[in-house]
């Protein structure tokens, strides 16, 4: 038999905690909006009201009078990958004796080593200044090894790219140009020229297209927006052209965090430098292809943002010189990884909210707001992405196929809730910076599943998180079922709230079930992940199709 809705009584011990855990987590989604509806709004007015030509630079720009130019390419065992990275490299449109190609090589493996040789070898001797570093320890782990080659940059700029970044052949033309004026005077308080990304197998599955959308919005909302107001945002880590100056004034690399990208991002703000974001350069990477690279990947990201929130953003906070606009978006920057915790909570208390009788339209407004700025910028992201070389989303019809992708894309954030509490956790309260390279399998994708998989070190406590995130979607399921059922409402809100709660529910499924599959069965799980470009599209039909389905079993239920 069904749970019964009970009536309201004052004493009900379930009131005040329930009416705290809610408007606590839909205030933190309030003041966050501020700034996601600025970036977007921002966001769109650069897209729709500013030509493109405005984030472009004359093509004859420093035309004979280029600076030399270093290129860093960090890499750790990444054999599969880092050999044709090397090779867009040595194809750039710039002058051989103006650029340095230097690879930061933290290699144990052999295999990985060879390739990097050969390749050296074969490049040098067709005259391009092509150079292997290594060192004899991982000390500082990716910080380490940049600042252990830092020493070794020639000139005045230098550009990071990850062993998987595939540039194209007019990279440095795009970015090297915003350090200079129209007259070629060089802007010396520009530290930073960030290029957005792109991604060669974001049709490999349905986890690359759900994640591919996930990250197009960072760099299509939240980066041109931070850009184009406060002239600050994060480095993404590669893709960028640095001044060494600034990397200098910011006191190098750290290995306090595992994100050191972004800590030197801050930094080199306060020490008096401004960034710029070209928007319509994308330059292509890969995407973790299977749940185990997924999940390591999101929770060193998280972990790492709460780490530069604790240990750094209090000099931000006391800094004389900074608006306070951008001390407050810097906080709600850092605090981004929160987002998701309060907005699953915010719909996973509501069904609770209701069977105590504790129903406003105040509440009904906090849980709609909730999930609207999401939609809009995941609709401004799929119809506004510049597309790269491998020529995804030229054609309308194509970013129109892509609605499908929204639903499962919302399921995967959701589903990552367990791990990103994890990794929250451990950035507030754990010092640990131990940075875990993510697999790649490359451009041909010539790597195993498996064999991928066994790279990836998963930490013994994800399991747990694994297992901890199952249970909480039994238990909601439970409730979505036994509670909703019994709701006095069927109006278009209520239809909403049973529909987050089901792509919650499906959510967490999807991602601890394949998760665990992935780590202790990973020839199932690569049959699961193996669903083509066509079959992908079916499925997110079919994933809409379910929600529906679930909410109507529901309604059916409830009359019995």
């Amino acid at each position: 038999m069904l749970i019964s809705l009970h009536p309201f009584h004052e004493n009900d011990p379930w009131h005040l905690p329930l009416l705290i855990v809610f408007f606590t987590a839909s205030t933190g989604i309030w003041l966050y909006s501020f700034s996601r509806w600025k970036n977007l709004l921002v966001s769109i007015y650069c897209f729709y009201f500013e030509s493109s030509a405005e984030d472009a630079c004359p093509p004859d720009l420093l035309q004979g009078k280029e600076p030399h130019v270093t290129i860093q390419i960090c890499t750790y065992n990444e054999a599969h990958v880092v050999e044709e990275t090397i090779t867009r490299c040595c194809k750039l449109d710039w002058p051989l004796h103006k650029l340095s190609i230097q690879i930061c090589d933290d290699s144990t493996e052999k295999e990985s080593i060879a390739i990097i040789e050969n390749s050296v070898v074969e490049w040098r001797e067709k005259g391009f200044n092509v150079s292997r570093h290594a060192r004899p320890n991982r000390v500082g782990y990716k910080a380490g090894n940049l600042n252990h080659n830092f020493p070794f940059i020639e000139g005045e700029f230098v550009a990071y790219l990850d062993a998987d970044h595939q540039i194209t052949t007019d990279f440095l033309r795009k970015t090297i140009p915003h350090f200079y004026d129209a007259n070629g005077e060089c802007k010396d308080h520009i530290g930073l020229v960030q290029t957005p990304w792109s991604y060669y197998n974001t049709h490999e599955n349905l986890l690359t297209e759900c994640d591919a959308l996930g990250l197009d919005i960072h760099h299509v909302v939240e980066q041109v927006g931070r850009h184009r107001v406060h002239g600050v945002f994060g480095f993404n880590g590669t893709g960028g052209v640095w001044r060494r100056d600034a990397i200098q004034a910011a006191g190098l690399f750290s290995s306090d965090t595992v994100t050191e990208d972004l800590l030197l991002s801050y930094k080199a703000y306060l020490a008096g430098y401004e960034f710029h974001y070209v928007r319509t350069a994308p330059q292509q990477l890969e995407v973790p292809g299977n749940f185990l690279a997924h999940v390591q990947q999101k929770q060193r990201w998280t972990k790492g943002f709460i780490q530069v929130l604790r240990i750094f953003y209090g000099e931000v906070l006391v800094s004389p010189h900074t608006p306070f606009q951008v001390k407050l978006e810097a906080f709600l920057h850092l605090c981004g990884p929160l987002q998701l915790i309060m907005t699953a909570l915010v719909f996973m208390v509501y069904p609770y909210l209701v069977y105590h009788q504790i129903d406003s339209l105040m509440v009904k407004a906090v849980s709609v707001s909730a999930i609207v700025e999401p939609v809009a910028s995941a609709l401004h992201a799929l119809t506004k992405k510049v597309p790269s070389e491998n020529g995804y989303y030229n054609l309308w019809w194509s970013r129109l196929l892509r609605l499908n992708v929204i639903l499962p894309y919302f399921a995967l954030r959701f589903g990552m809730s367990a791990f990103e509490v994890k990794a929250v956790l451990e950035g507030f309260f754990s010092d640990d910076a131990t940075f875990l390279t993510t697999p790649k399998a490359g451009l041909k994708n010539n790597v195993c599943e498996k064999t991928n998989a066994r790279k990836i070190k998963v930490c013994p406590t994800d399991d747990l998180t694994a297992s901890a995130g199952l249970c909480l979607a039994f238990h909601q399921t439970i409730y979505v079922f036994a509670l909703d059922g019994r709701l006095h409402g069927y109006g278009l809100f209520d239809i909403f709230i049973r529909a987050m709660n089901m792509i919650i529910c499906i959510g967490l499924y999807w991602v601890n079930f394949s998760f665990l599959i992935t780590k202790y069965c990973n020839h199932v799980e690569t049959f699961c992940m193996s669903f083509s470009q066509q079959k992908q599209r079916g499925f997110g039909v079919v994933f809409i199709v379910v929600v529906n389905c679930f909410m109507v079993l529901t309604y059916s239920v409830s009359l019995i």
